[in-house]
C-alpha cells in the first residue's frame, strides 16, 4: 500500500493565499515523503532526528525533530494523519473522508488545540482521476473561505495534460504536459496568468525508459540548464 503524498501536500494548496503569519509558517514547515507499506497496517510513524557520528557510527542526536503519524481504517486506507514539528511545537491533524469508490473527497485540517484551519475538497472523473481541488481556509471572522482551486485534465491514458491553478478565483498559473508513446513525460510548459510562457522543460529517455537528458528553458526559450544521466547495469 503506497501512502499518498496528498496528505503532506495539502497545506501548500490550502494556505497558498493565507495572509496570517501562523498559517504561512505551516506551509513551509511540512515536508513531503513517500514510502511503501505491505500487509494490513493500522498505524504508521515517520520520525526525523538530527544525526551525529559517535564511535564511527551514525546515531541520533537529541530529541525527535519532526514526525508524521498516520492511522488506517479497517480497509487499510488512511483516515487520520498528525504532523508534529518540535521547533514550533505545532501538531497538525488531518481527517480524511472517502466516497463509495474509495476516493479521498474531503480532508479537514486542525491545529494542536483542535481549532479548524481549513478544508480541501476533491472531485474525480469516472477513472478516479482528480479533476478539481478546492482549498478553504477558516478566517475565524468569516468562516471557511475558498482561497485556492486547481483544475486538472487528462488524456485517454490517464496522464495529466493540463493543470490550472486559481487563487481567489483568478487564474495564477497553467501547466501543460506532453508524453511519448510509452507515457513518459517529455515536455512541461508553465504559463503565467496572461498566457505568456514562464518556463519550459524537456525530458528524453533511453531504451529502458530511464531519463537520459533534461533541459530547462526560461521565458524566452533560452536554454538555462542541461543535465544528462547515465546508468550502470543495475539502472543506478
Amino acid at each position: 500500500m503506497k501512502l499518498r503524498k496528498r496528505i503532506l501536500f495539502i497545506t501548500a494548496i490550502l494556505f497558498s493565499s493565507c495572509q496570517t503569519l501562523e498559517k504561512n509558517e505551516i506551509k513551509t514547515e511540512i515536508k513531503s515523503f513517500e514510502t511503501t507499506l505491505n500487509g494490513k497496517v493500522k498505524y504508521f510513524k515517520h520520525s526525523e532526528y538530527n544525526a551525529k557520528e559517535k564511535f564511527g557510527e551514525i546515531q541520533k542526536d537529541g530529541k525527535e525533530i519532526n514526525s508524521t503519524n498516520i492511522k488506517f481504517n479497517e480497509k487499510g486506507v488512511e483516515e487520520e494523519a498528525n504532523l508534529f514539528d518540535s521547533e514550533s511545537s505545532r501538531d497538525i491533524k488531518f481527517l480524511l473522508k472517502y466516497d463509495e469508490k474509495g476516493n479521498n473527497i474531503e480532508t479537514t485540517i486542525y491545529n494542536q488545540t483542535g481549532d479548524l484551519l481549513g478544508k480541501l475538497l476533491m472531485e474525480y472523473d469516472d477513472d478516479r482521476n482528480i479533476i478539481e481541488e478546492k482549498g478553504f481556509v477558516d478566517f475565524y471572522d468569516y468562516g471557511l473561505t475558498l482561497t485556492s482551486r486547481i483544475e486538472l485534465k487528462y488524456d485517454k491514458y490517464g496522464n495529466e495534460v493540463m493543470r490550472s491553478s486559481y487563487a481567489d478565483e483568478k487564474l495564477t498559473e497553467k501547466i501543460t504536459y506532453k508524453y511519448d508513446d510509452k507515457n513518459n513525460k517529455i515536455e512541461e510548459n508553465v504559463f503565467n496568468s496572461d498566457g505568456s510562457l514562464k518556463e519550459k522543460k524537456e525530458l528524453s529517455y533511453n531504451e529502458k525508459n530511464l531519463c537520459s537528458l533534461f533541459k530547462s528553458y526560461d521565458s524566452n526559450k533560452k536554454l538555462e540548464q542541461k543535465v544528462s544521466f547515465s546508468y550502470d547495469d543495475f539502472d543506478n
